[in-house]
């Protein structure tokens, strides 16, 4: 199922990375910028990826006019992100184009099953799925394969 939703957003976003000579990776790095994940380490960190493979997808963001970098005053070592204005009509593009992609769909729910998937997308977007209190001993000691 995810890797059907995943391929169809590939096709669907690929004329804006390509034209662009971006990566997706790219693309999504322009969204989290704007949503506030400004700074190199938070991507880094996000993406669980080489500081020098973050290096060179922010470069070639900037080389593209995309990005640009501030370095904070009271710490040149420090720098944060911005999109500049080719970056945020990017970004509103491929805004645009994901609301053609998902509205229809989610459109098509019915209430209930709008909120299941909700509910459900909410719970598998969670980097560490925290352990429910109601949760029997035994199911998570089958899920380790292990028996109390």
């Amino acid at each position: 199922m995810m890797t059907g939703i995943q391929a169809n957003l590939a096709a669907a976003s690929k004329e804006i990375w390509r034209d662009r000579g971006l990566s997706e990776r790219s693309l999504y790095i322009i969204a989290l910028v704007e949503m506030g994940l400004n700074r190199p380490s938070m991507l880094i960190d996000y993406f669980e990826v080489k500081p020098s493979t973050m290096t060179f997808e922010i470069n070639k963001l900037v080389d593209s006019g995309l990005l640009e970098r501030q370095i904070f005053a009271g710490d040149r070592r420090s720098i944060s992100l911005r999109l500049t204005r080719a970056g945020q009509r990017t970004q509103k593009r491929m805004t645009e184009m994901l609301n053609a992609f998902m509205i229809p769909r989610i459109s098509a729910l019915d209430p209930g099953e709008l909120e299941s998937f909700l509910r459900i997308g909410y719970k598998l977007a969670q980097k560490d799925r925290p352990a429910q209190p109601d949760e029997p001993d035994s199911l998570q000691h089958e899920a380790h394969g292990t028996k109390s």
